[in-house]
């Protein structure tokens, strides 16, 4: 399978087909970029190569109602207090931003300070600092004429190899200078220094600059995706026009965002909102034909920690699917359910690690039994589809759900509560109204009464349908997602109003569908001759507030995982071949999980 490229993603940025009640261009939102030759974007000023020009176009990617101004005021040789008159004199204000993105400093410490003398280091960083801060402090002062306040963004400044190890090490005592020092930005983020800083040079990584002091085109290109995730939950999503309780509509009393609601749990003043730390990780699992082993990655795509083995008996070889859980109920999922898949008995395990990167095991159930035998199942190899959700609505996500996706009938159970070894207690169990051919299990929110549980064929021939159950097997809903001819079943995951799928069997073709059935957006992930059967999951790996759509195949297929926003935007991180084989051709198992050392 061919990694994608810059051009195929760019290609998927303007191929996206609109549906027809999809609401009109609306706002504008403006976002002005202050900086040096490095927003300037040399060697490629005015080109498309810039950092600027890459986010308008990720960010005119998310959306069919805003329209996004960014305005690049960059200005090579600038220093702080540069930027800071030209704020004051030119009109760049007058343009009303939401958001002002700074990231300046360079040119400040390479003229200013004396190489040659060390004591002039500490008052250069200071007196850069004090100016970074009166410009946050003029952007503030400043009211748009909507009567907003911009939101100001600070980036770190990035390494550069002009004055060697010693030159990054003053930029490094500067970044650590506006984090203890700055206030008032309303985000401050490292990346831009962490992502481009060679930690085996202690410099600027080479492959990523076009000369000693400017980024490549890829390094520009990994700034902009650092822009575009710093920005994160300050950006709007589009309002949906059929949905008058759109969360996202100012003038909705029931807006969870609205600052005046004392039922926002995100209102400082509520004392209810829990503080738990998040390290969330991509875990992935092996798929059939080798001992089950999982690997953990971060949002950048690269390994974290050593495999871990021993998570089923080494003789079992069928792989295994994985789902994050809240099985200690501290409302962050830091442990992981993981379940035989092709050929393999119905056992799900609940299991989390500790700090020291040993593993505990938490729970474990055999969830289905031989039809007509209430005391073995050792005659079941089919493996299993499994989910995880509030099911008995008590307020943490400790419950599971599990079918099997052999040829048996679709019959779902589910149970409370993952904890202890052979009493997982049955909550309910329901059959779906299709054939011996087993079935795919994620959960959505369909009506604010509980989590739902979305029911699809696991394999074919079937109807490529998606059910929706509630947890005690009432319909609410279905409807069907692909042409009748793409009937080898399919994978659907929930993610806030929308459902997206994944056929088995197939093209790579992912449709994003509302609670209605109807079809708002498609892609396509991988080359259209890549065939077979395809994992989608959800979460939010980059901390922004907004999940992702991760995407791994499963089967005969190489074990690329790619992500997209889930606007469709393909995201050039995290982008990698799970265990760091991309000749493996028995797919892999995909999990965002919250807190990857979790309370274990």
């Amino acid at each position: 399978m061919k990694k994608l490229f810059s051009f195929l993603a760019g290609l998927m940025f303007f191929s996206l087909v609109i549906p027809t009640d999809v609401v009109q261009a609306g706002e504008t939102i403006t976002l002005l970029c202050l900086g040096d030759s490095v927003t300037h974007g040399y060697p490629y000023i005015g080109t498309s190569k810039t950092y600027p020009y890459k986010l308008q176009a990720t960010l005119q990617s998310t959306t069919s109602y805003y329209t996004y101004n960014v305005s690049n005021h960059g200005v090579s040789g600038y220093r702080a207090d540069q930027v800071l008159s030209s704020l004051q004199t030119e009109t760049w204000l007058s343009e009303d931003p939401a958001h002002v993105l700074l990231m300046v400093g360079g040119n400040d410490l390479a003229q200013e300070i004396d190489p040659l003398d060390p004591t002039t280091i500490v008052p250069v960083l200071n007196q850069t600092v004090s100016e970074v801060q009166s410009i946050i402090d003029l952007v503030k002062a400043h009211t748009n004429a909507d009567g907003s306040i911009p939101k100001v963004i600070l980036s770190a400044f990035p390494p550069n190899n002009k004055a060697g190890v010693g030159g990054s090490l003053v930029v490094a005592a500067f970044n650590d200078r506006l984090r203890d020092n700055i206030t008032g930005a309303d985000v401050w983020f490292t990346t831009n220094w962490s992502d481009l800083y060679d930690s085996g040079t202690g410099q600027a990584d080479t492959s990523l600059m076009s000369d000693t002091v400017h980024p490549n085109e890829e390094g520009y290109a990994i700034i902009a995706d650092n822009w575009y995730e710093a920005l994160g939950s300050l950006l709007p999503t589009d309002p949906d026009p059929d949905d008058p309780t759109d969360p996202d509509d100012p003038t909705d009393p029931t807006d969870p965002d609205d600052p005046t609601d004392p039922t926002d749990p995100d209102d400082p003043a509520n004392p209810s909102t829990p503080s738990v730390s998040l390290d969330p990780k991509i875990l992935t699992t092996s798929g059939s034909g080798e001992s089950t082993r999982l690997q953990a990655y971060d949002r950048h795509g690269e390994a974290v920690g050593d495999e871990i083995t021993d998570l089923f008996p080494s003789n079992y070889t069928g792989g295994a699917g994985i789902v994050p859980i809240d099985q200690n109920n501290n409302g962050v999922k830091d442990q992981f359910l993981i379940f035989a898949a092709s050929n393999g008995g119905p056992q799900a395990r609940v299991m989390g690690l500790r700090s020291d990167g040993s593993l505990v095991l938490k729970g474990q159930m055999f969830v289905f039994q031989t039809p007509g035998d209430s005391t073995t199942t050792s005659s079941i190899r089919d493996g299993l589809s499994m989910t995880v959700g509030d099911f008995d609505n008590d307020g943490y996500e400790d419950d599971a759900a599990a079918c099997l996706i052999g040829d048996y009938n679709p019959h779902i159970k589910v149970f409370k509560d993952a904890t202890g070894v052979d009493n997982w207690a049955l909550l309910n169990q329901f059959d779906a109204p299709f054939g011996a051919v087993g079935c795919n299990l994620s959960t959505f929110q369909y009506d604010g009464n509980g989590e739902e549980l979305l029911v699809s064929p696991h394999h074919g021939p079937a109807e490529p349908k998606v059910y929706i159950y509630s947890s005690n097997g009432d319909l609410k809903n279905s409807f069907s997602t692909y042409q009748s001819n793409i009937n080898q079943g399919l994978t659907p995951s929930g993610v806030e109003d929308r459902i997206y799928t994944t056929p088995n069997n197939g093209s790579s073709h992912v449709l994003a569908f509302d609670k209605h059935g109807n079809q708002k957006n498609f892609w396509w992930v991988y080359e259209n001759h890549v065939r077979g059967n395809f994992k989608n999951v959800a979460g939010d790996i980059d901390l922004d507030g907004k999940d992702e759509i991760i995407i791994s195949p499963i089967g005969a297929n190489d074990p690329h995982v790619l992500t997209f926003e889930a606007t469709g935007k393909w995201r050039s991180r995290p982008n990698f071949f799970a265990f760091g084989d991309q000749t493996l051709r028995n797919g892999v198992g995909i999990a965002v999980i919250d807190n990857w050392h979790g309370v274990n």
